[in-house]
């Protein structure tokens, strides 16, 4: 991935760090996410050992100011990135009052999940436990009105990068 999408290529960590560059300087966007997993990081994820999950959130958040939603890869990648953003804060209390991050989390088909996705939401459940939420956001008349159909860009490869790769790399 990179500028010139006729030349694909797999998604580095300089690749993460310029993107929330830019997304930091863009005040019309709210909130910085990663759109890769870095694929030169040595870590659990990348299949080379090591926590590649943890580097990625650490290199959004020492490279913007804003709100960061992240992705791992199981419960205990969720609790460390939970216990890096309230270091971050300065503490549960001060992460508390001003939430910093949010968890994306995909499940495979409608009302299907895997263990590991479900482990990853308790994890986040138990963030919006001490975080105290005023109650169920999907029934909220706000919710129901942003609701969309389903969309999938077509700018961007979707598959991941074993995936796309074994396809024979399609340009």
């Amino acid at each position: 991935m990179g500028p010139d999408p006729a030349a694909r290529r797999l998604f580095s960590l300089k690749d993460l760090e310029e993107r929330r560059l830019l997304v930091n300087a863009l005040p019309e966007i709210d909130f910085a996410m990663s759109v890769g997993i870095p694929a030169d990081v040595m870590g659990r994820g990348s299949k080379k050992g090591g926590n590649v999950y943890l580097q990625q959130y650490l290199s959004m958040v020492e490279n913007t100011a804003k709100p960061v939603v992240f992705v791992c890869d199981d419960r205990r990648d969720g609790e460390a990135i939970i216990a890096m953003a309230s270091s971050l804060a300065g503490g549960e209390e001060l992460l508390r009052l001003n939430p910093t991050f949010l968890l994306y989390s995909e499940p495979t088909t409608p009302l299907q999940h895997s263990h590991t996705a479900t482990d990853k939401r308790l994890a986040a459940a138990d963030v919006i436990g001490w975080l105290g939420p005023g109650g169920n956001f999907l029934t909220e008349d706000h919710t129901l009105s942003q609701f969309r159909e389903m969309w999938e860009p077509s700018l961007f490869e979707r598959r991941r990068a074993e995936e796309w790769m074994a396809g024979g790399a399609p340009g």
